[in-house]
């Protein structure tokens, strides 16, 4: 068999390598866009703008199974180095944001709790669940041996298949194929990298790794820095009812219009509490009634305009109606279509792969219920 058919018949066997480990991970990525993306584009992008350097943060890890695990994130702000500390235990997560405010949000009650609570950066390297992920979509072929902090590793290459469904938070979606060092003792990813036509766009490199070497439990504890305070965390989203989101949010609704004969139904919405760069904002999911049409729609709905959307794509505008309404058109088959547009201080953006004149006919069926 060969080195990487024995990795894998080991990995999959499923049984534990370590009880405790502590990494230290090197990641760098292009801030700039470098090509399209796998899942298809959004919106027609700016040509010629100027790209940014490629970006660095460095990533250190603990983690003590089966519940305890810590990441700080390093990078610099502007010259000034600043780092974010997630801790996740079987009763809490803690995240002491680059502000050094502290959130504070329990533990997430799954079927799947163990691996849903574990650091995102923590799983892609050493969540056997997640890593399982990435191989169920993707060709793999081996290319040898190689040494990295210290370890024995096998070398494979990993080519995403058709329609994969690897989410842009595990993986690079630009990537069209992926360069892997699995330490052979133990079932962890030591390299991961991003290739676009041969080049590497991003990269999680391990540079230091200890296995079952004991941790302190005061490791996976967390406390406010630079005057920071504590607090109970939001949400990223909550699913409410129509009525609920025209009572809490300060902006106008819309929604398509009574009058208006459309294949269009609203399936649920979210609504989202404002952090970081984000306002509070809505987004209404529609489904198609049409049995052959599976395609969705999504509108967003804000009191404030996007506008590093402005910036970041090109924009047709159309008059229609009285209204002014923006498109930006990917033109590519797989691609989703944005329209976006403002009434009475409420900007609205809408999103589907569904053809520009079914898209602007649904833009066009909006109106104000609030």
């Amino acid at each position: 068999m060969s080195l990487l058919g024995d990795f894998l018949e080991k990995f999959y066997a499923g049984s534990k390598t370590f009880r405790t480990v502590h990494a230290i991970v090197e990641h760098q990525w292009h801030a700039s866009k470098v090509g399209p993306s796998r899942h298809g584009e959004i919106g027609e992008k700016k040509k010629g703008k100027k790209r940014k350097k490629p970006r660095r943060e460095l990533i250190e890890m603990w983690a003590m199974l089966p519940d305890s695990f810590r990441v700080d994130a390093t990078r610099k702000f502007k010259g000034t180095e600043k780092t974010r500390t997630d801790v996740s235990q079987i009763d809490q997560q803690l995240r002491r944001t680059f502000d050094g405010d502290v959130e504070v949000k329990p533990a997430r009650e799954t079927p799947r709790r163990m691996s849903t609570n574990m650091p995102q950066d923590y799983r892609r390297h050493f969540d056997p669940g997640l890593i399982r992920e990435f191989f169920h979509h993707m060709y793999l072929e081996e290319n040898g041996k190689t040494e990295l902090a210290g370890r024995e590793c096998v070398r494979f290459r990993g080519v995403p298949l058709p329609g994969d469904m690897l989410w842009p938070h595990w993986l690079n979606t630009e990537a069209d194929a992926f360069e892997f060092a699995a330490d052979i003792t133990h079932s962890s990813l030591l390299s991961i990298k991003a290739l676009y036509y041969g080049k590497t766009i991003e990269k999680h490199e391990v540079i230091k790794i200890t296995y079952d070497t004991p941790i302190e439990a005061s490791v996976f504890t967390c406390e406010p820095t630079d005057g920071g305070m504590v607090k109970t965390a939001n949400p990223i989203f909550e699913q409410v009812s129509l009525e609920a989101a025209i009572e809490r949010v300060p902006f106008a609704v819309l929604c398509p219009a009574n009058s208006v004969d459309t294949d269009w139904n609203l399936q649920r919405i979210h609504y989202h509490y404002a952090r970081a760069k984000d306002p509070e904002y809505l987004t209404l999911y529609f489904f198609s009634s049409k049995v052959d049409d599976l395609k969705p729609l999504w509108v967003r709905i804000q009191a404030v305009e996007q506008l590093e959307d402005q910036e970041k794509f090109e924009w047709e505008k159309i008059q229609s109606n009285g209204r002014l309404f923006k498109l930006s058109d990917p033109k590519t088959k797989s691609g989703t279509r944005i329209v976006a547009f403002e009434q009475n201080g409420t900007h609205v953006y809408i999103y589907s792969s569904v053809s520009r004149s079914e898209l602007l006919d649904f833009a066009r069926s909006l109106e104000m219920i609030s």
